[in-house]
């Protein structure tokens, strides 16, 4: 099972980095933001803000109250 999982992540990662290649290609320097629980984990550059969904759910509550 232990290999499944790793070979799940080195997928999803290795994904991950061509998107990144690929948007480099088009933009000079894209920013790169990673959210969700599993940011730590695959972030090799870039701002990790695991609780950014919420962050937004939050100032939008604050705009409508």
């Amino acid at each position: 099972v232990e290999a499944i999982e790793r070979g799940i992540f080195f997928a999803a990662r290795s994904g991950i980095d061509a998107l990144i290649r690929g948007y480099a290609q088009q933009c000079e320097s894209p920013r790169v933001v990673w959210t969700g629980g599993d940011a730590p984990l695959l972030a090799r550059e870039g701002e990790i803000r695991p609780d950014l969904t919420l962050e937004g759910i939050r100032r939008v509550a604050e705009w409508n109250a």
